[in-house]
């Protein structure tokens, strides 16, 4: 469109037709760039699965009765995600230290197939989780939840895995 406009214009007067090529010459480059910028960038995700932390709350935990929630952003370059029921594809690992000595508490989440159709298959979103319950080692007044996260795509590529930051468990 831009190329006609200009083709029209350098048509219309003889004498200035020189000042419009120049002008036409310029301006084309810096339309095209605009125009390009305008356009939605393409994204190139790895076909390795990537997690970030967008939000966790509350900050301190009362035993039995409060619920975790996080939002996680992810990619996925393939996009295969999720599985049929049952199957476990987003971890959820509380790692307590110190003692009382516990072994970890794995909290398995399963994602439906969220793989679109078509030959382009690149996928990004947000994921909200509930975790629950949450508990406090027995003997202790307040504990500390160790919390990491991880995906696993159908062909068992595991993303990264984050850790939050320690969360307070305080007795009822």
């Amino acid at each position: 469109m831009f190329r006609f406009l200009c083709s029209i214009t350098s048509l219309s007067s003889r004498s200035s037709s020189n000042f419009h090529s120049r002008l036409c010459s310029i301006l084309w480059p810096i339309a095209v760039f605009l125009f390009a910028q305008a356009c939605d960038p393409a994204r190139n995700f790895d076909e390795v699965p990537a997690i970030r932390l967008l939000e966790v709350y509350p900050s301190q935990l009362r035993e039995g009765t409060d619920t975790l929630y996080l939002k996680v952003y992810y990619e996925d370059g393939d996009g295969d995600l999720g599985k049929a029921a049952g199957d476990t594809d987003f971890t959820i690992t509380d790692a307590r230290q110190g003692s009382p000595v516990f072994p970890p508490v794995v909290y398995p989440y399963a994602l439906p197939d969220v793989t679109p159709p078509g030959q382009k298959k690149q996928i990004y979103g947000e994921i909200e989780i509930k975790v629950v319950p949450t508990y406090r080692r027995p003997g202790l007044p307040t504990d500390t939840a160790r919390i990491a996260l991880r995906l696993r795509d159908r062909k068992g590529n595991f993303s990264n895995t984050i850790s939050l930051d320690p969360i307070p468990v305080q007795a009822p």
